[in-house]
């Protein structure tokens, strides 16, 4: 210990000094870091992100939309046509291009929408075959002319070395743009990094807050006095020593031994004391209600969201929160991968939600089986459903299965409408009855 603390013999040498002198050691949850005071956050999105709330609600939200797939529809006389093989609905739920999945260009896009208010990918044609290239929105500089709308993009790399893409101009019907909070009827829209800055501004503090409790040590605050008063530069080496010998979680526990009349006195002002943990819940509130979603599935509150209403919660979810981003994204999909006679036609792009919505196995289970019953839907159908995979062999007798069960209830539908014939024929007509009735007289 006295190899540790041979400051304190400088100490007793010094008298150049008032009696009761008092010094504070720096709080370190004033901003400082490594000594420095940081007045100014940027809100960006690299630092936003770091938000763990916001972090979990934008994954939830774009995780989600990404995972439905999304397929070329048309409304054929009351009939639902479903296009799987169209090459625009192999880019939604497949490869959006050679590298790039349709989930991850999905979660950026939607990912870019909450934060900016807008989105984009360009639209690369080669006859009926279409790809689709995410751009972030930093490299995209929307543009109008007497022409009309056009995008400016900047060059830019990947992380991938090497690979670089050079400044472009693209016109507006091969952009594809994503709006949300549209500004003067135009193609620029805002997002939370402008609506909910102050929100981002205090969950940041809040973080640097804790970040500076473990790495400045100590307790949040501490007097150091003494009887004897000492010089300048031996206050900041007894500073510096306290910070070195006992600040960190590797030093928590540790017996701190002071010389002298030198004394240490805590100051009680802990994160509790100052209620930043309410504070931080009320933070996690204000972030749920920009992401207009249950601030339970934030981890807050998570009583209010239990396993008996999971349906509800997800009814509610798909309802106030992702619909607005699904509409936006379908819309734009027909405005620019439709022509307008197709649209006039009935095709339109949706995405499939029942993943979703899907009930727990046993009512799924049941559910599809009055489905089937009815014959409202094949046995693959039901099977698909419910997950169940198997081998070509047992797949074809299920096929066969599935044929004879559909013809004998065709059968059986028959047999009842010639029932339903022979009865009608039997039952005699109003104007038999009355002849009937004459001849008895």
């Amino acid at each position: 210990m006295e190899e540790d603390l041979g400051l304190f013999d400088l100490i007793k040498g010094s008298r150049e000094m008032k009696l009761d002198m008092q010094d504070t050691i720096d709080d370190p949850t004033s901003g400082m870091v490594d000594g420095t005071y940081s007045n100014t956050i940027a809100i960006n999105e690299d630092n936003v992100l770091k938000i763990a709330a916001l972090n979990q609600g934008i994954s939830i939200v774009s995780s989600t939309i990404a995972s439905m797939p999304i397929y070329l529809h048309r409304d054929n006389e009351g009939y639902n046509e479903v296009f799987y093989d169209d090459p625009r609905s192999r880019i939604l739920s497949g490869m959006a291009n050679e590298t790039l999945t349709s989930f991850n260009l999905k979660y950026n896009l939607i990912k870019d929408l909450i934060l900016y208010g807008n989105a984009y990918a360009k639209i690369i044609r080669n006859g009926e075959e279409v790809s689709l290239v995410y751009l972030p929105t930093s490299i995209v500089n929307p543009k109008h002319d007497n022409t009309g709308y056009f995008f400016e993009i900047r060059s830019y790399q990947t992380d991938v070395q090497g690979e670089r893409y050079d400044a472009e101009i693209v016109d507006y019907y091969d952009m594809l743009v994503l709006i949300r909070n549209a500004k003067h009827n135009s193609l620029t829209g805002t997002g939370l990094l402008e609506h909910a800055s102050e929100v981002f501004k205090i969950a940041l503090r809040e973080d640097e807050y804790v970040n500076n409790i473990f790495s400045n040590g100590l307790s949040v605050k501490a007097l150091i006095t003494s009887k004897t008063p000492f010089k300048k530069e031996i206050k900041e080496q007894l500073k510096a020593d306290l910070k070195n010998l006992y600040s960190g979680s590797s030093a928590a526990g540790k017996t701190m031994v002071l010389e002298g009349d030198i004394n240490l006195v805590p100051l009680s002002l802990t994160p509790t004391d100052v209620k930043l943990i309410d504070q931080k819940k009320l933070t996690v509130t204000d972030i749920a209600r920009f992401l207009n979603m249950p601030k339970h599935m934030l981890n807050l509150d998570r009583s209010q969201g239990t396993y008996s209403n999971i349906l509800q919660e997800r009814l509610q979810l798909l309802t106030n929160t992702l619909t607005p981003y699904i509409v936006a994204i379908e819309e734009a999909f027909n405005q620019k991968l439709l022509t307008e006679e197709e649209q006039k036609s009935g095709y339109h792009f949706k995405f499939d939600t029942q993943e979703l919505l899907r009930l727990s196995p046993s009512e799924n289970s049941e559910y599809m089986l009055k489905l089937y019953q009815e014959r409202i839907v094949t046995l693959e159908e039901v099977r698909a459903s419910l997950n169940l995979g198997a081998d070509t062999e047992i797949i074809n007798e299920l096929k066969q299965y599935d044929k004879i069960m559909t013809n004998n209830y065709m059968n059986e539908i028959s047999n009842e409408e010639k029932k339903e014939v022979e009865v009608s024929k039997e039952e005699p007509t109003p104007k038999e009855e009355i002849n009937e009735n004459e001849n008895s007289q």
